[in-house]
């Protein structure tokens, strides 16, 4: 079993990371990048309602960014059937160049399975 980290998402170094795998389970999205030093880390987000992507593979991102209660949480909310829109946040991943959302996750919580891997040697993301 693989330890979890919850942490704040707003502070993840994001800049010059690059997605290179996704996983939607019932309740749960998982998204794998390696970062700027070349580590492959593991997001989990936890009670997933609503998930967008915009071809995220491979993409340099920017940063992250969550947003409580807006519009978009509201509207995923009401057609998942929660009423409880203030339990749920919008995470979101915007692309470096495009300065654009590629991915949008709403979910109540995420965490960052941990340990992160060695950096991977010479690592190039397709």
């Amino acid at each position: 079993m693989i330890a979890t980290m919850m942490l704040d998402f707003n502070k993840l170094q994001l800049s010059d990371a690059n997605v290179t795998d996704l996983r939607v389970t019932r309740l749960t999205v998982e998204i794998d990048y390696l970062d700027w030093q070349g580590f492959s880390r593991t997001l989990v987000f936890k009670n997933a309602i609503s998930c967008f992507f915009a071809s995220p593979h491979g993409r340099a991102l920017s940063h992250g960014r969550t947003q409580k209660g807006g519009a978009y949480v509201q509207e995923c909310c009401k057609a998942a059937g929660e009423d409880e829109f203030d339990r749920f946040n919008e995470f979101s991943f915007t692309e470096a160049w495009e300065d654009q959302e590629i991915v949008k996750i709403v979910a109540e919580e995420v965490y960052e399975k941990h340990p992160p891997s060695e950096p991977i040697s010479g690592a190039v993301v397709i």
